[in-house]
């Protein structure tokens, strides 16, 4: 396949759902990026700023990561 091929492929609507499922995983990777630095920086917080709730935050920032890769995962199952 050449590169005219490729980008010609592009406006089926075979290329364009294709183009479209890998721009949505990648946009879903950054987003796991993101969950990783709000979980680090809850816990700078809690470090710096001790409340009865630090557990709770902290808990509630990991399973937020966590859904952030099981949502990855599944999207990278179903390509």
């Amino acid at each position: 396949m050449t590169i005219t091929d490729a980008i010609l492929n592009l406006f089926s609507p075979q290329g364009f759902s294709s183009f479209m499922q890998m721009m949505i995983l990648g946009i879903q990777v950054i987003y796991v990026l993101f969950a990783f630095m709000l979980t680090r920086q809850v816990k700078i917080m809690n470090r710096s700023f001790t409340t009865h709730l630090s557990g709770f935050f902290m808990f509630v920032a990991n399973i937020h990561f966590l859904i952030a890769i099981a949502v990855v995962l599944v999207a990278l199952l179903t390509l």
